[in-house]
């Protein structure tokens, strides 16, 4: 097992004890509310505090209303500048607190505090003097996202430079410890026995003090079987510090800087920093497909007679980003995107080139239902992501009320001036429940984001644009259809809409990279980038244990967290619009049935409007939509029908809460609900993706602009990714060839 470099720590019951009970009744009194009353309304707002999506003031303002009380602003900047002062004066440091945030720093392990909690706990962290004790505070109000959601652990392990299998979480809470887990960390419960919490839980290695930490993190553990410890990836023998190359592929050669024989390389001496080889250098960081498309187009790349090399850095510890396969009752299923779109030739010349082009199927089908109004209810076949074109046809389908068709058929002209999210164009031309029950689950089957917030300009772009020369904008979308077909009879086969791979498309990045030729490396997390007389270097690993790398370019095809956080130095100007795209969390819960308990069905799936208040928000037939997993399912003798249930989307953490046995529940019981499926499913898998899909919210058109602008001015950098122009795998394809043709032009 690699040694630790890192060590993340929660707050609350795990170095600090809060009197929340006494602090709870002051304010009750100060609000003039009953106590149980007010713990009760307080304790339901706590989600929404923890992520960030309330303010404490809006929060005193919510709990005095659902306490029959007036929110007078008066009153609530008293119980707002109280609360500041209670939380510090009914807060206590653990005695054991500060000997071990010392001890472990001098040990050269990095410390990030992991907290789920609201605004008020930074200022109690500084007053306490912690802040300065550790090197990161990653707290859930600020990163918009709450433990056990695995993303707030990546962030807070890409803050501190090193990659998940290098940390540890300590938490009080076992659920906490799995969700780090699941993220590649390491986990110890901190089991206080004064704080009266969880009980001691044997997956987690608990302790009763942080005293009782120490030894454990001096020490290489065995890996442990599930319920026995240590959570983690087994081991790679001679792997070096969770840095590994890809099986298969070749390793970078010449290119690590790591220490001289008499202390660390030091990133001044440029003496050090070379690499082997006579051809420019390209580094590309993040190993997800738009970051491998990118190491693809540049092989057999020659500069000036010399060869381009390549490196790939990734750092968790697997490639391709949001793809991945598993098998889910003997049968190989994607966990992320299971479809390439057809018409965008980008990712099918991509397959097709590495030499896959035998193996994308089309789908079986691609018609679809809304569940909604309680009854499954056919998509209308004459509308644009939801925008209809043909009135009659959306009254028929009942998928809106008759109110709602016949206040669509009475459209509103807009005039646009600038971008405008999708609600406020689409519901202001043809009603709310056209949104609400058609463009709502169509685009959060792709962005996992709410209407209100998209851009339409951004994720509607072939509408946005047909609506500037056409009167309405149902006009616009009949624009963008095909002709009515009256009869099948004697038409051929339509083009596929939809197709994959037979493997699944969470083999394609394995195969990509392979292809690629490049030097692949994950487990290899990108703390730093800066400018060089001759390029770029880059830092790699922990403060503690770095190594360097000095590159002619770099293309950023990583999520626009980490790509702000390497150029808020040396490029501001593409840092602050990067950090101004949010991402949504979601998770994907597999499950198989036996064939004789699954109705029979030619749809592909279904979607379920937010409105009408399911945690599942879209299933996919996988077995009907892809008749090859259904033939290997039959030649496997399993004979099962495989489903799968998306959940969760931008501000719903919730749900995202739950483990895995809840959500597997809840997803078989609404789905027995829709379709009529009975029994349990034979098998399950949950797939969690924490701040998996960029939002493209209101503006992000002039974001993306803003940032490759600025991008511009850096010769030899380039961006790439699902951040920019679509979230699908051929735009993020495209990103990466233009972000191939700009440095070549610069190199």
């Amino acid at each position: 097992m690699p040694p630790l470099r890192a060590c993340l720590v929660d707050v609350y019951d795990t170095i600090l004890a809060s009197a929340f009970p006494q602090r709870q009744r002051e304010l009750a009194a100060i609000a003039g509310v009953a106590d149980d009353l007010w713990r009760t309304e307080w304790l339901r707002l706590s989600l929404d505090r923890d992520v960030g999506a309330l303010s404490m003031a809006a929060a005193f303002e919510r709990a005095l209303a659902a306490c029959g009380r007036d929110p007078d602003p008066a009153l609530v900047s008293r119980l707002v500048a109280r609360d500041a002062e209670l939380i510090i004066s009914h807060t206590t440091v653990f005695a054991d607190t500060v000997p071990f945030l010392a001890k472990a720093r001098a040990a050269g392990l990095g410390i990030a505090l992991v907290s789920n909690c609201a605004e008020n706990t930074r200022a109690l962290l500084a007053a306490k003097g912690l802040l300065d004790l550790t090197d990161a505070a990653i707290l859930s109000c600020e990163a918009g996202l709450a433990k056990p959601d695995p993303e707030i652990y990546v962030l807070a392990v890409q803050a501190l430079g090193v990659s998940p299998g290098d940390a540890v979480m300590l938490d009080d809470q076992p659920r906490f410890c799995a969700g780090a887990t699941a993220a590649g960390l390491r986990a110890i419960q901190v089991a206080r026995p004064e704080v009266g919490g969880q009980p001691p839980d044997p997956r987690f290695t608990p302790v009763t003090s942080l005293h009782d930490v120490l030894p454990l993190l001096s020490l290489r553990f065995p890996d442990q079987v599930p319920g026995a410890g240590w959570s983690t990836r087994p081991a790679i023998p001679g792997e070096r510090a969770g840095r590994r190359s890809v099986a298969g592929l070749p390793t970078a050669s010449g290119g690590w800087c790591g220490p001289h024989a008499e202390g660390r390389a030091d990133p001044r001496d440029n003496d050090s920093m070379t690499t082997t080889g006579s051809g420019p250098h390209v580094v590309v960081v993040g190993g997800g497909i738009a970051g491998l498309a990118a190491a693809f187009f540049l092989r057999g790349q020659v500069v000036n007679g010399a060869a381009v090399r390549v490196t790939v850095l990734e750092g968790s510890p697997r490639l391709g980003g949001k793809l991945a396969a598993s098998q889910v009752a003997g049968v190989g299923v994607d966990e992320g995107a299971e479809a390439l779109l057809a018409r965008r030739p980008e990712g099918t010349d991509l397959i097709r080139a590495i030499g896959l082009g035998a193996s994308l199927v089309p789908a079986g089908t691609t018609s679809s239902a809304i569940w909604t109004r309680g009854a499954m209810r056919p998509l209308p076949r004459r509308q644009f992501m939801g925008v209809p074109a043909d009135m009659d046809e959306l009254a028929a389908t009942g998928v809106v009320s008759p109110a709602g068709v016949e206040r669509a058929r009475h459209e509103v002209r807009l005039h646009r001036d600038g971008d405008i999210s999708v609600a406020g164009y689409i519901g202001g031309a043809l009603g709310g429940e056209i949104v609400d029950r058609l463009v709502d689950p169509l685009l959060g089957g792709v962005y996992a984001g709410r209407s209100e917030d998209l851009s339409f300009d951004a994720t509607l772009a072939p509408l946005a644009a047909a609506t500037r020369g056409q009167p309405t904008l149902t006009a616009a979308a009949a624009t963008l259809l095909p002709p009515p077909q009256p009869s099948a009879a004697g038409a051929g086969s339509p083009a596929p809409v939809f197709v994959t791979l037979t493997t699944g498309l969470g083999t394609l990045p394995q195969e990509l990279a392979k292809a690629s030729g490049a030097s692949v490396q994950t487990g290899a997390m990108v703390r730093e980038l800066t400018r060089t007389p001759g390029g770029w270097r880059l830092t790699i690993g922990s403060a503690a244990d770095p190594e360097y790398l000095d590159a002619d370019a770099v293309i950023l095809a990583c999520p626009a967290p980490p790509a702000a956080r390497l150029l808020a130095a040396v490029v501001p100007g593409a840092a602050r619009p990067l950090g101004e795209i949010p991402y949504a969390s979601m998770a994907i819960i597999t499950l198989a049935y036996p064939a004789e308990a699954f109705p029979e069905t030619a749809r592909s799936g279904y979607l379920v409007p937010a409105v009408d208040g399911k945690a599942v928000k879209a299933v996919t037939f996988s077995t009907v939509k892809w008749p090859h997993l259904a033939k290997a399912a039959a030649d496997a003798g399993t004979a099962v029908h495989v489903v799968r249930c998306s959940v969760g989307r931008a501000g719903e953490v919730a749900v995202l809460q739950r483990d895995d046995a809840d959500l597997v529940a809840l997803a078989a019981a609404e789905l027995a609900e829709a379709s009529g499926v009975t029994g349990k499913p034979a098998d399950s898998r949950v797939t969690r993706w924490g701040g998996g899909l960029p939002q493209y919210n209101v503006g992000h058109v002039d974001r993306v602009a803003r940032i490759r602008a600025a991008v511009e001015g850096q010769p030899g950098l380039a961006v790439a990714g699902a951040a920019y122009d679509g979230v699908g795998i051929p735009a993020c394809v495209a990103t990466a060839r233009a972000a191939v043709t700009r440095v070549l032009a610069g190199l």
